[in-house]
């Protein structure tokens, strides 16, 4: 998504990605069955979020200013490996887990 802010001087980009996977563990079975009937999947469930925000002026004929900035949050449910009990798998939330950069610069075209 994006485009001009104010034409032909300021304009906006914002990208966006997702990404997620299920990974198994090593002589660790695909799902538990508990006591109680449920079925308990044991799988390393993740995703990674990426939005970013970039901004570019046009700040005269010759000058150009671009900055731009990305937050990444990645997310794990259940974070285990071979020989562990997947319901002992801590979580990781993704808004704890602090990713980020930015850049600025400027160019003369």
């Amino acid at each position: 998504m994006g485009g001009p802010i104010k034409r032909d001087k300021l304009w906006f980009s914002c990208p966006f990605r997702h990404q997620s996977s299920d990974e198994t563990a090593a002589n660790v079975p695909k799902e538990h069955i508990l006591p109680d009937g449920t079925v308990y999947r044991s799988v390393i469930d993740q995703f990674v979020r990426s939005p970013a925000l970039r901004l570019t002026w046009q700040m005269s004929q010759q000058h150009k200013l671009a900055a731009w900035y990305q937050r990444i949050f990645k997310r794990k449910g259940h974070e285990f490996s071979s020989g562990i009990d997947p319901r002992a798998g801590q979580p990781r939330d993704a808004n704890h887990a602090h990713y980020g950069w930015g850049r600025c610069g400027g160019r003369r075209p």
